[in-house]
């Protein structure tokens, strides 16, 4: 688990290359949508569940973490 200020990442799954993981609301623990490798654009992408409203401290600790899967894939395939 990885806590941004509002929300925190729960790894929901452990693929062969990939990772899944919930993002969750740190006042109630509710699932607010999830990151996933998403190969028609081959990076991680977010997706939220419906009706979810963000802020921009939430979005850009979203932004954070994808880029960090990201460099460790990348460093991963070297």
């Amino acid at each position: 688990m990885i806590d941004g200020k509002w929300i925190k990442f729960v790894l929901k799954e452990q693929k062969p290359k990939t990772q899944v993981w919930n993002i969750v609301a740190k006042e109630d623990n509710f699932v607010l949508g999830y990151i996933a490798w998403f190969s028609s654009w081959r990076k991680y992408a977010f997706f939220p569940n419906n009706n979810m409203v963000f802020e921009s401290d939430c979005l850009r600790d979203i932004i954070t973490f994808m880029d960090k899967l990201m460099s460790e894939r990348k460093l991963s395939n070297n």
